[in-house]
């Protein structure tokens, strides 16, 4: 267990390194959080499909040591509010391009492997013979779903 969390804290570690050099938000030399600790937060909230209030609200009250600064919520969509859309995607697909090559390079992308899984579902009325789409629970609209894009 203790290599597991080892690998995942090295990893987290290489993901925030890794978007810092790509996606900096602007802010004033006397900011309370720095480019990282907004990245992390970002990082966080992406990984359990959060919102910032309550993302942020929930962490805040999971982390038990003192010199851990979390931003509210309200403090990270500010952060975050000051670049536009464009500027984000082009950073974190610049930043998704050096992860994939940093592992071609290591040698891990020789095989074919399942890289990530996207579990969100967006309803499809159309063709359940189209491309891409899986059956799903029955709802009371259609039960064929297309995942959503990335």
């Amino acid at each position: 267990m203790k290599t597991l969390q080892k690998i995942s804290r090295k990893t987290f570690k290489f993901a925030v390194n890794l978007l810092n050099s790509h996606l900096k938000y602007p802010s004033a030399k006397n900011s309370l959080y720095n480019n990282s600790q907004i990245n992390q937060c970002l990082i966080q909230l992406s990984l359990t499909q959060s919102y910032a209030e309550s993302g942020l609200s929930n962490l805040q009250i999971k982390t038990t040591t003192n010199n851990t600064h979390i931003p509210t919520g309200r403090t990270f969509r500010a952060r975050t509010q000051r670049l536009d859309e464009k500027q984000i995607r082009t950073s974190l697909t610049a930043a998704n391009d050096q992860l994939l090559q940093t592992l071609k390079n290591k040698g891990i992308l020789k095989r074919k492997t399942t890289a990530a899984i996207d579990y969100t579902t967006q309803p499809f009325y159309g063709n359940k013979n189209t491309k891409n789409i899986i059956g799903g629970k029955r709802d009371r609209g259609p039960n064929w779903d297309t995942p959503t894009p990335a």
